[in-house]
């Protein structure tokens, strides 16, 4: 298992489950854990000493992608590519303004390259049944393996800071400004509130300087992007997690993975209705609430400020939805018997 970046993808998709893996079921299947720089890609001798490689992403050069996925497929090695968003980015990222040079740097030039890659392997897994439907288009063997969360490691074991104010968090990654501007108007209504004066405060950890504009008022802290060992931590100063999605293909992609963070935590959750995954996991105001009008984020976020037994009981609720079904022992299970899937079909 090959981990080809460093931000929480590459743990989340590869390193974790294949070093849970490694730790816990040596007796059904024996894993090595490498990052890309600690693999010569054209070593064909040194990597048939392996039945899969399964990585995120990107093996090798981009340019030599059909070439070296080729030679490693003769050599009778399975080899399973991970992707984990939509590969064509939508019009509200910046980098679709960027210059050529610029986006071959980003995102490993992925939007470019991704069909190719898809079509020269074996197998891709994927996250959530909607993005494998997309997938199935360039390769017909396509395993959802959901993303999962060990509470035992160690930045899920924090301690519970009191407070007197209630924090909603957003947690994400950069060039999600089209996202995130669709809650200014919610906003700044939750600040003029005078019924709520005093009551709330925004926390955004990652994302980008620009975000700011959308969350800034009284109270409001902005935590640069974090190594993916620590930034769950950050959970400790949440109360109600948020995830606004624009309505494009890129979103409808992606996975429930800022829902079950705020599951496994306990944390009140507000996701985006009608744009991807969460309407089939949340159940509106059972387990959390789901904004259908942008307009609606004010409604919700403000019942959630002045109600903390609804906030504690959606994210009880949300904890027994979650755990175990998105465990990282639960999930194991399934790579484990796609893994031995993979193997038979091999021999057949």
């Amino acid at each position: 298992m090959v981990i080809t970046d460093v931000t929480s993808v590459g743990h989340f998709r590869i390193g974790w489950p294949g070093m849970y893996l490694r730790d816990n079921f040596s007796d059904e299947i024996e894993i090595t854990v490498k990052f890309i720089t600690d693999v010569v890609v054209w070593d064909v001798i040194e990597l048939s000493r392996y039945d899969i490689i399964h990585y995120n992403r990107v093996f090798g050069l981009l340019e030599s992608t059909v070439e070296l996925l080729t030679l490693l497929r003769n050599a009778g090695i399975i080899l399973i590519m991970d992707i984990d968003d939509y590969w064509e980015y939508p019009d509200e990222y910046p980098v679709k303004q960027w210059n050529l040079d610029q986006f071959e740097d980003w995102e490993l030039g992925m939007e470019a390259h991704a069909i190719q890659i898809l079509e020269n392997v074996d197998y891709v897994t994927t996250t959530t049944e909607i993005f494998r439907q997309e997938i199935l288009v360039h390769n017909k063997n396509v395993e959802v393996l959901p993303n999962a969360i060990n509470l035992d490691h160690p930045m899920w074991k924090y301690k519970q800071e009191p407070r007197d104010i209630v924090k909603i968090g957003w947690l994400g990654s950069c060039q999600r400004y089209g996202d995130l501007v669709t809650l200014k108007e919610s906003i700044e209504n939750l600040y003029n509130d005078v019924e709520l004066k005093g009551k709330f405060a925004f926390l955004q950890v990652g994302g980008d300087d620009i975000d700011n504009k959308i969350f800034e008022g009284p109270g409001f802290k902005h935590i640069k992007m974090q190594d993916a060992h620590v930034y769950g931590t950050n959970y400790k100063e949440v109360d109600i997690s948020i995830a606004p999605l624009l309505d494009n293909k890129f979103n409808k992609c992606k996975s429930e993975i800022k829902m079950v963070e705020a599951g496994m935590n306990k944390k009140a959750f507000v996701g985006q209705d009608a744009v991807g995954i969460y309407p089939q996991h949340i159940i509106h105001g059972e387990n959390g609430f789901l904004i259908k009008d942008t307009s609606e984020w004010y409604k919700y976020l403000k019942m959630l400020i002045l109600d903390k037994d609804l906030r504690i009981r959606l994210g009880e609720n949300l904890h027994k939805y979650v755990n175990p079904k998105f465990s990282i022992a639960e999930i194991s299970k399934q790579r484990i018997a796609f893994y031995k899937k993979v193997m038979n079909e091999k021999v057949v």
